[in-house]
Parts: structure tokens; sequence; C-alpha cells
């Protein structure tokens, strides 16, 4: 009697097989997770190779394609193919997608935990040495010569294995992490407020959540993971940004001060400096990692909730 498919790959995957040639086996991917972008999901090098190599890069270009395709694409063997049959699994019971309810519900006590539980799936050396660099649980972050010199490897080593550590936390994170740092940024913005570590304890308190890590931590690798994420996890870092349209942004905002001889709140201030005259087209984002930078336009977060600048 025929192997059936189950009893071909030895598990339930998600395969059938071709009419056509009743011995392929062909990729089903459903209908819902189609639209999943695959660098956003979590895969191996292995399996980022294999799909690179026939072109993928959603989920729905996988369905109906031979499992000989990606045999036959070379440096993919029955393990890579079944971290693919997991994945796709993974995907439609739902794994990295939010439903409506938990969009709308959404509230930093959320990321903080989905960050705590992705920092589990770092190895355990590694784990440690990420922690230092980032300030996990000591303040403040250690160089990358100091912790090469603790573990007796070099400097270029430390670096290779924090840039590694955050791929793997992206790529675990996937749509979820992704859509959780687009609502702090959103918050940043319209708050006018850039991420602190005091504003990640408030949060914190406020929803009765422990964090597991210092709150410098969360800043520093959100920062990371997200480049245009306003964070501030050492405060107002003074010195020049080395970015001239945020020195130019500084510069200006800098200047009305000056000529108003006067403290506004960063509410104010981005307004003032959008207003013809200014800089108008400058973004929330911009004149929060302007200020963050500048040497000239110490910042003010007395109340903890109105933060003020001034010209220095």
């Amino acid at each position: 009697m025929p192997k059936t498919t189950e009893e071909q790959t030895g598990a339930d995957y998600p395969l059938q097989q071709n009419e056509s040639q009743s011995v392929q086996q062909c990729l089903v991917v459903p209908e819902r997770i189609q639209h999943l972008s695959t660098t956003e999901l979590p895969r191996s090098v292995r399996l980022e190779g294999a799909l690179d190599k026939l072109g993928v890069t959603k989920l729905g270009d996988l369905n109906g394609v031979p499992v000989s395709r990606l045999r036959n694409g070379g440096n993919c063997g029955q393990v890579t193919i079944n971290e693919l049959f997991k994945l796709i699994e993974r995907a439609n019971a739902g794994e990295f997608e939010l439903s409506e309810s938990e969009k709308k519900q959404f509230k930093f006590a959320t990321l903080a935990r989905f960050t705590d539980e992705l920092v589990k799936v770092i190895d355990k050396r590694d784990r440690v040495i990420f922690l230092r660099r980032f300030g996990g649980n000591t303040e403040p972050a250690q160089t990358l010569e100091s912790i090469g010199t603790r573990f007796h490897v070099t400097r270029e080593r430390i670096r290779q294995i924090e840039t590694k550590i955050l791929i793997l936390l992206s790529s675990e994170g996937g749509p979820k992490l992704k859509f959780y740092l687009e609502r702090v940024v959103a918050y940043c913005c319209e708050e006018v407020y850039p991420l602190t570590p005091e504003r990640v304890a408030r949060w914190a308190k406020e929803q009765k959540y422990a964090l597991q890590y210092h709150p410098s931590f969360y800043v520093r690798l959100y920062a990371d993971l997200w480049p245009d994420l306003p964070a501030w996890p050492d405060g107002q870092k003074v010195g020049y940004s080395h970015a001239p349209r945020l020195d130019a942004v500084a510069k200006c905002l800098e200047d009305k001060l000056r000529e108003q001889n006067t403290s506004l709140t960063l509410k104010k201030a981005l307004a003032m400096l959008q207003a013809p005259g200014g800089y108008p087209q400058v973004t929330t984002v911009e004149f929060l990692q302007a200020l963050g930078r500048s040497p000239w336009l110490p910042v003010q977060f007395d109340d903890g909730k109105n933060p003020k600048v001034s010209a220095a």
C-alpha cells in the first residue's frame, strides 16, 4: 500500500500531492497568511538563503511550490524544509499576528512582556554578553572592549555577537514586534516626548508590570531595533549629531528660543519650529532626535509630563 504524504514526511506538515505527478509534494499556504512577509518571520540563514534563491518575499509565493524545487536549489536539506513546514504552521496558528482587539488594547506592558520573552531565545552565553552590552542588569551599558576583555575575545567578536542577536530578535519578534514599536513611535510623536528610561519605568509602574531588566535596557534595545524611534537611553547625550539636517533643526530652534528669551514645552517648541519662518518640514521624530544630541538645548523633565526646552 503506498505511503501517505504524512507517512513520507514523518509529520503532519502543510503538503499536498500534485495531481499531475502523484509523487510530487507541493507546499500549501492558507490564504489567510499568504500576505505575511518572509523577511519579518523567524528563519535560519539556510532557510533565508533557500527562499532568496526562489525569489520568495511573502508566504503566498510558496503556495503550490514543489518541495523538490527547494531541495534542488542547493544547501537545503530536510532539516531546513521541516523548518519551513513548522514556520507555515506557526503562522497559520496566528503566532505572528495580532487580532484587531489586541491592537486596540495595546499598552507598553504588552511590549515589555513580549521583549522579556524574546530575550529568552538567546543562548545563555550570548545572552550574558548582550545584557552587559545593553545594560540589562547594570547601568551604564558596558563597552565592546570591556566585555571582550571579560570573555577573552576581541571587541570585534563582541560586536558580531551583538549584531547577530539583534537580527535574531528582530526576526523572532516578527510582525508583532514591528507593530508594537510603531505604536511606541506613534505615542512619542503624539505626545512630543522621547522614549526615556524614566518613561519606561513610569509606564511599567502604572500598568503594574515588573520589568525583568533595567529600564534603559529596553530603550537601548528598541532604538537599535527601530532607528526611527526617538529614544534617549542615557538622557540627552550632548554632542554633535553628525547629521547636517538634525544640526540645522537644532540651530533653528536655538535661534528662535534666544530671540524670545524663554523656555517652552516640547509641544510648543515643535509648533513654533514648524510655523512659517522656522523649519516647517521638520518631523516630530527629527525634532526629538535633534534635541537628544544638541549641546545648546537642555531639556528639563521637572514634572515628568511636560518637558521644557531652553537655549543654553
